[in-house]
């Protein structure tokens, strides 16, 4: 292979190489819960988020954070 040729492998991960941590993992380790405490918060606010849903109070990100705030 000549100098200016470049090459499409992709590198190999090691096993000694660290992974993005995952969501669920990322939340047992930072806040020191229980994966019990952790599915428990996810369906309690799952739970709330349909309540306000059906309701009609979700409030929808504008991009404009004072006007969203204002009413």
């Amino acid at each position: 292979m000549g100098a200016t040729e470049m090459t499409t492998k992709r590198a190999k991960r090691s096993p000694s190489q660290p992974t993005a941590p995952r969501a669920g993992d990322y939340a047992l380790r930072e806040y020191a819960v229980t994966a019990q405490e952790l599915d428990r918060f996810v369906k309690k606010t799952n739970s709330r988020i349909a309540r306000d849903r059906k309701a009609g109070t979700m409030k929808v990100y504008t991009g404009d954070l004072e006007a969203d705030i204002a009413d």
